[in-house]
């Protein structure tokens, strides 16, 4: 062991087709529905930067849950 301290900053993203479609302006007051198609079409990374390297890991998964991370 050298005795160095590495720092990582992890984080979880899942991105959903469409979901920007899914984003309404309106009147806070009136419920809007916005039909979802295709809700299963979606992509879950995980990264990671390392601190002291400025190096960031990505890693593409089915599913965003414990096994994955």
């Amino acid at each position: 062991m050298s005795g160095e301290l590495v720092v990582f900053f992890e984080d979880e993203c899942h991105l959903l087709w469409g979901d920007i479609c899914g984003y309404i302006w309106g009147n806070t007051k009136e419920r809007i529905e916005v039909p979802v198609i295709n809700e299963r079409q979606r992509q879950t990374y995980f990264g990671a930067l390392n601190y002291y390297t400025q190096e960031f890991l990505i890693k593409p998964c089915k599913k965003g849950d414990s096994s994955n991370a």
